[in-house]
């Protein structure tokens, strides 16, 4: 199928692709017609190879893609997506002569929305605002998806005041960032599929406190069980937010590797209780000292 789909495109069939998918291991057997995984790590597809893989995945449903280091543009990352969206499978896939007009409705695209479970974007930097938008397009649409690795993605931040000169233009930009980190937020919190999504990756993001707090009402509303914030400079009071999400009934993971907390664990500590769902809590290279550590024993439940 991928064969073909190059074949049409008049595009070069990249041969990474079909050896993955020609190795049996890679194909589920308990439902035929789908591919487990593909692993397209440090890839440098041209865009006829993206719009011939899209067009692909659009056909065949694949439960984990890895994208790592991929050299993906916004445009890629959109044709990539909109192909992981229109996946279906076979008992999704209408058959001739056998479909009311209501069972097709009941059958539509959007109720399925694809069949993808994991997707790796980690160290795309040339993803920048409108990549953004696709991606928390992508998980407000997605049914299926249940992990998703957007580290070293550095999260688009607010445009500095200019001069007055060039008043117009900067109220423009400035709308516009307000809307990603608001869009950041209603993308979690309106999911289709609501709870389904249970592992966020954010790793190295460069994410200011103020959208901390909007990720965290984001994830809190949605229900998403796993969430990584490593290496992401944490101050006080995007501590605060994180401990909101402590506080919770929904967190179960939590990953603040490589940020300083050796002043502000305060708010983290404070946020555990009794009843917590959290059983994984990774606090590596966080420079605290032992006092810290004795202090967070004290408070940690039991």
């Amino acid at each position: 199928m991928y064969r073909r789909c190059c074949h049409l495109r008049e595009a070069p069939v990249l041969k990474r692709i079909s050896e993955q998918l020609g190795n049996p291991k890679n194909l589920s057997t308990d439902q035929p017609g789908v591919v487990t995984s593909l692993d397209l790590t440090g890839s440098r597809m041209q865009l006829p190879d993206i719009v011939c893989l899209s067009d692909w995945l659009a056909i065949v449903p694949v439960k984990r893609i890895l994208l790592q280091d991929a050299n993906l543009t916004d445009e890629a990352v959109r044709i990539i997506l909109a192909g992981l969206l229109a996946a279906k499978t076979c008992k999704h896939v209408r058959k001739r002569g056998k479909s009311s007009p209501t069972r097709l409705r009941e059958k539509s695209p959007r109720s399925t929305a694809g069949m993808i479970e994991k997707l790796v974007l980690k160290n795309n930097p040339k993803i920048t605002q409108a990549g953004w938008r696709h991606i928390l397009h992508f998980l407000n649409m997605s049914r299926s998806i249940k992990a998703v690795d957007l580290s070293q993605l550095p999260f688009p931040q607010p445009l500095k005041e200019k001069s007055s000169l060039m008043a117009e233009p900067q109220e423009t930009n400035a709308s516009q960032d307000v809307d990603i980190e608001e869009l950041l937020a209603s993308s979690l919190a309106t999911r289709i599929a609501g709870s389904h999504l249970e592992e966020l990756i954010l790793a190295e993001c460069s994410l200011t406190s103020g959208q901390i707090g909007s990720l965290v009402d984001g994830v809190t509303a949605c229900g998403l069980a796993r969430l990584g914030l490593a290496n992401n400079r944490l101050t006080l009071e995007g501590m605060a937010h994180v401990a909101r999400y402590v506080a919770s009934d929904v967190c179960k993971g939590l990953d603040l590797a490589g940020n300083n907390l050796t002043e502000i664990l305060g708010p983290m500590l404070k946020a555990f209780h009794a009843n917590s769902p959290l059983w994984m809590l990774s606090l590596a290279d966080c420079n605290l000292s032992r006092l810290a550590w004795h202090h967070s024993s004290r408070h940690s439940p039991d």
